[in-house]
């Protein structure tokens, strides 16, 4: 379980002017020749959307699924790669993440050194009252080898803080 643990940061916070809770989940999943720390990985996750999903009003959970939903570039149809995607695809429309929502940008978010191989790897499940956009920016991780996405999120998920000068007051 520690090493699982590892793989994932999980916090929980609350909008000081409206109460609401956000559960903000971060992934580093392991590569696809490791089935059984892959499917443990995913499982984990179910389990803390199941335990603290009904406690919070949105869910944001995110990073390196190393696995992919959108069609690969350049991989073999029946490889290790392709039952990752298969284990994450049965994962995603099971009881406990079928309320999540899957936001993940166009273009590919891993490419091998060659730009032979390329695949979006990197992915957002929400659940928020709508659905935000997530590109690719146009700038390469300074330590890994994935691109960095980002996400928009909508301004009723959150407010902003107010000034300083206004919480002295």
């Amino acid at each position: 379980v520690r090493e699982l643990a590892s793989r994932l940061q999980v916090i929980k916070t609350t909008d000081v002017h409206t109460d609401t809770v956000i559960m903000w989940i971060n992934i580093y999943n392991y590569q696809s020749k490791q089935h059984r720390e892959q499917q443990a990985l995913l499982d984990l996750i179910s389990i803390l959307v199941a335990e603290w999903g009904p406690k919070v009003q949105h869910i944001v959970c995110g990073g390196d699924w190393n696995a992919s939903i959108s069609p690969r570039t350049g991989y073999s149809t029946d490889s290790l790669t392709s039952t990752a995607d298969k284990r994450l695809s049965t994962w995603l429309k099971s009881n406990s993440m079928n309320t999540l929502k899957t936001v993940e940008p166009i273009n590919p978010t891993w490419c091998s050194h060659s730009h032979e191989q390329s695949a979006v790897l990197d992915r957002f499940l929400v659940r928020l009252p709508n659905t935000p956009t997530c590109m690719v920016l146009p700038a390469q991780h300074v330590v890994h080898d994935h691109s960095i996405i980002c996400m928009s999120l909508d301004a009723v998920s959150y407010t902003h803080l107010r000034a300083h000068e206004t919480l002295m007051n």
